[in-house]
């Protein structure tokens, strides 16, 4: 039913709005985790095995399941790597941390959520370091001037 309308200019308007509630959430999102950052807590269970297993996953576990994960599909290689490695990761987890500690109670929870937070507070500093120069890199690589603007002039009246 979905794909009867999949071309009508309502059902992309509709798209683009679901997209940028959800870029708005995610802001939501991580300024309370920067709030809870903030607070110091966090880190008083942090120690070097948390900090490793972090390192670990975001250097080795997520990249590797993002580009086994896409496989079969027909895209660049380049393409492959940059959405296997690149991006905010971890956002998600907090929401299944969370209900899986309402549903029940767990040995070690803190040391679990130290081990997400710290996960997800690395990959915003990668993702903050990183961003600009791979995407500069890949518009060169695509012929494109990333520094000029792709909006159209506006019309003086």
């Amino acid at each position: 039913m979905r794909s009867v309308e999949r071309e009508s200019a309502f059902h992309h308007q509709l798209h683009d709005f679901g997209e940028q509630i959800e870029q708005l959430l995610t802001m939501v999102v991580l300024v309370c985790f920067g709030a809870v950052i903030a607070d110091g807590g966090l880190f008083a269970e942090a120690d070097w095995r948390i900090i490793a297993v972090a390192v670990l996953v975001l250097a080795v576990v997520r990249p590797l399941a993002g580009w086994i994960s896409l496989l079969g599909c027909r895209r660049p290689a380049s393409e492959k790597l940059i959405v296997s490695v690149f991006g905010i990761r971890g956002l998600g987890s907090i929401y299944y941390l969370g209900f899986a500690t309402g549903a029940a109670s767990f040995t070690g929870m803190p040391t679990i959520w130290a081990t997400v937070f710290i996960v997800i507070l690395l990959s915003v500093v990668m993702h903050g370091l990183t961003v600009t120069p791979v995407m500069r890199w890949i518009d060169r690589a695509r012929g494109v001037d990333s520094m000029r603007s792709t909006r159209p002039a506006e019309e003086t009246g």
